[in-house]
């Protein structure tokens, strides 16, 4: 009976306010929420607030920042479109002639002949067309 009477001094309840409870986009390494909604005046939420989940990092092709050596490691990196995070992977040193033979060409074997054509170096030893790739050193001279 109280109640009843109280509803008649006061009247029926007021309507919500809404307010925004702005969201946040999502990232590559965290999580995002979307809009929501509050009441300005008794703080009741009007609507949830959900949570987008974290992207992860998109990442591109692998560029080559230092070139490797037969001494030291070369290094490579790719780079994120959305956060330009980097990510760096090392690059093995090259393998050299350091002794011994490959494809039955020593150290120092004399090329007999060469062609470049098309970009690719071909070297015909005296024993024959080796295949595979190795460090070579091509020391130019001019015959008198």
């Amino acid at each position: 009976m109280l109640l009843a009477r109280k509803k008649e001094i006061y009247g029926a309840r007021a309507a919500h306010t809404p307010e925004l409870v702005a969201g946040k986009a999502a990232t590559c390494t965290g999580s995002g929420l979307t809009d929501g909604e509050k009441c300005s005046v008794c703080g009741e939420t009007l609507q949830e607030q959900k949570t987008i989940p974290t992207l992860g990092h998109d990442f591109g092709e692998w560029t080559v920042t230092q070139e490797p050596t037969h001494s030291a490691e070369g290094e490579e990196q790719r780079i994120c479109s959305r956060c330009g995070e980097k990510e760096t992977q090392a690059i093995p040193a090259l393998e050299g002639l350091s002794g011994g033979e490959i494809a039955g060409v020593a150290v120092g074997s004399t090329v007999g002949a060469m062609l470049l054509a098309y970009g690719v170096l071909a070297l015909l030893f005296k024993k024959g067309i080796v295949t595979g790739t190795f460090f070579i050193k091509i020391f130019p001279f001019i015959k008198p």
